[in-house]
């Protein structure tokens, strides 16, 4: 092998061995998914997500400090259900607990996805801009907000 491809190949497997160390280098911490998150996606058992607005439902998932969480879910013309679990990171997982069945979640892009029993629940927290068209959407017709989230 001549120089000039030595050279190529040491600078090519550089470059890799840089890409593959800093793939992983970030860590989720507390911070990341601490707040409160809105259930914007929802898919029950197959490829087609859509909105629970559609079914008339809403779910706020309120991540608490000290490993506590709520989950408020209301179906339009019924009061609003809560239910308490509990939540952790774990080997860079977050990890949620509901009646003693834990589940692995992803944490990506801002957007924390749930996979149990068939059921996939995307959620996200609400931006500035997302926030002040909800607080418009409140003060105009509470059914807006489903299209602001």
């Amino acid at each position: 092998m001549n120089k000039k491809m030595r050279l190529w190949v040491a600078g090519t497997v550089g470059v890799l061995m840089t890409g593959l160390m800093s793939v992983n280098a970030y860590a989720l911490e507390e911070k990341d998914v601490i707040g409160t998150w809105y259930v914007n996606e929802l898919s029950m058992g197959g490829d087609i997500l859509f909105h629970p607005g559609v079914m008339g439902m809403e779910v706020t998932v309120d991540i608490k400090e000290g490993g506590q969480m709520e989950t408020i879910t209301s179906y339009r013309g019924e009061e609003p259900e809560a239910d308490q679990s509990e939540w952790k990171i774990e080997n860079d997982k977050l990890l949620m607990t509901y009646s003693d069945q834990t589940v692995e979640c992803e944490y990506a892009d801002g957007k924390i996805t749930i996979t149990a029993d068939g059921t996939t629940m995307i959620q996200r927290k609400p931006t500035a801009m997302i926030f002040q068209y909800i607080m418009i959407g409140m003060s105009i017709n509470q059914s807006m907000i489903i299209h602001w989230i």
